[in-house]
Formats: structure tokens, C-alpha cells, sequence
């Protein structure tokens, strides 16, 4: 019985819906509203934790999350400078990469009047934000820093 209620404990937490709820929490609180959509994509799974296309969440197709997750998994700066170098794809939007930070395993891109995007990689996921056009994308850095801490706090 312990191992039937584990098994359905650990079922349920693996869920996109309860993935879904940290969009909630990196918008409204993290980040203070700067950011306007989120995605979590699995590192070894290759595809978003997320449900994608919500109205909380990036739309990320299955092949972007996997171009992205195989950049960041064994992350080595100057492959995943090369390999963002031709652009960050998101919703089938082109982010034009800006940098890439090797302390924080953080990627930063830009789309002209339609935002910014942040990247940053926790142990087994990364986190995806979108800041919104005209919000203060260093804000969504913070908030986004703040969420993958406490992913890597609980083994994420």
C-alpha cells in the first residue's frame, strides 16, 4: 500500500499540471509581473514539463524543447554559444542570442517588439521566461535565478 500511494504521490507530481502552477509563481511573484509566460522543459526528457500554450505558458513545440534541452544539458559555454549563435527559437519566434553566462548557466535573447527571453538551467530542468515588451527583462533574470534556487533545493 506505501508503495501504491508512492508511486501515485510521485505520478501526480510529475504532471503537467502541477508544473503549470510555477508559471504562477514566477509571473506574480518572482518577477513582479515583468514576466508574462513561462515554460519548464525536462533536461533528460527533451520536452516541456509544462503544458504548452496556456495562458501562462510558452507554446514550445516538442523539437524546440529538445534543441534547447540538448544545448543546455552538459553545459559547456562555448558550445552553447555556438550552438544559441544562430538563434533562440521559442513559439516559432527567432530570438536574436545576446549572451550566455557560465556562473549561472543562464542564456539571454532578444526579439524586436516582442520581447526577451531567459534560459537557465536547474540539475534536470531549465526554465523558460518570456518578458514582455517593455517590462524590465533584469527583473525576469532575478525571478528566474530565484525559481531554478529553489528547483535545485528540491532535486529539480
Amino acid at each position: 500500500l506505501i508503495t501504491l500511494l508512492y508511486t501515485i504521490k510521485f505520478e501526480l507530481a510529475n504532471t503537467n499540471m502541477s508544473w503549470d502552477s510555477y508559471a504562477d509563481s514566477l509571473i506574480g511573484g518572482y518577477t513582479d509581473g515583468h514576466c508574462d509566460k513561462m515554460a519548464i522543459v525536462g533536461i533528460d526528457t527533451n520536452s516541456a514539463w509544462t503544458t504548452p500554450g496556456t495562458e501562462t505558458t510558452l507554446n514550445i513545440s516538442n523539437e524546440e524543447a529538445a534543441a534547447i534541452a540538448k544545448l543546455m544539458k552538459d553545459w559547456n559555454l562555448e558550445k552553447v554559444q555556438a550552438g544559441f549563435s544562430s538563434g533562440i527559437f521559442i513559439e516559432g519566434n527567432k530570438y536574436r542570442f545576446l549572451r550566455a553566462d557560465d556562473d549561472d548557466k543562464v542564456v539571454v535573447g532578444k526579439l524586436k517588439d516582442h520581447g526577451s527571453i531567459t534560459l537557465q538551467r536547474a540539475e534536470q530542468c531549465i526554465v523558460l521566461a518570456h518578458t514582455a515588451e517593455g517590462k524590465q527583462q533584469g527583473k525576469v533574470n532575478e525571478g528566474t535565478c530565484k525559481m531554478v534556487e529553489y528547483l535545485k533545493s528540491v532535486g529539480y
